[in-house]
């Protein structure tokens, strides 16, 4: 069993889009209108960084970061239901490659919002380097809390 990440393409962006698993419909869901995969996929096709990660071939999780302002970004990510194939080398992949390209091309900060209920988020942004550091009351499109993580190129360069 093999595991690639690569830039993606579109259609494989879309795939994942079509095959979201439960965890990711819940906490999209709460910033946008999941009824056309095309939206989700188009959305994360006009990011400023982009990747996918493949298990045997298939697009199973794609990933990013979105600019913000000119020195702020906000990481993203979704998966379908095989995308626990792939999380070790996404995680090696966003601490070593991924967030060393961001700092290099002028991101002083990056944000991720999470569902406050999706406590392997939680876990998985800690070790990414993230920290919480607002509850955002209602802001969710049925009045859902979230959570604003941020992480800092300080912190980055600090941890390593």
């Amino acid at each position: 069993m093999t595991v690639e990440i690569r830039q993606p393409t579109f259609d494989d962006i879309l795939h994942v889009a079509k095959n979201l698993r439960a965890e990711d419909i819940q906490e999209l869901s709460a910033t946008r209108d999941l009824s056309l995969p095309t939206t989700l996929a188009t959305s994360a096709w006009c990011a400023r960084y982009k990747r996918c990660a493949y298990w045997n071939g298939e697009p199973v999780f794609a990933f990013g970061v979105s600019a913000v302002t000119h020195d702020h970004g906000q990481a993203w990510g979704f998966g379908t239901d095989k995308s626990s194939l792939v999380t070790r080398a996404v995680t090696k992949f966003i601490k070593r490659t991924m967030v060393p390209d961001q700092l290099a091309a002028g991101f002083t900060a990056v944000q991720a919002l999470g569902y406050p209920t999706n406590r392997v988020s939680w876990r998985w942004l800690k070790h990414l380097g993230f920290s919480p550091i607002a509850n955002l009351a209602g802001i969710g499109a049925a009045g859902q809390d979230l959570i604003l993580w941020v992480t800092t190129a300080d912190e980055h360069r600090a941890a390593a």
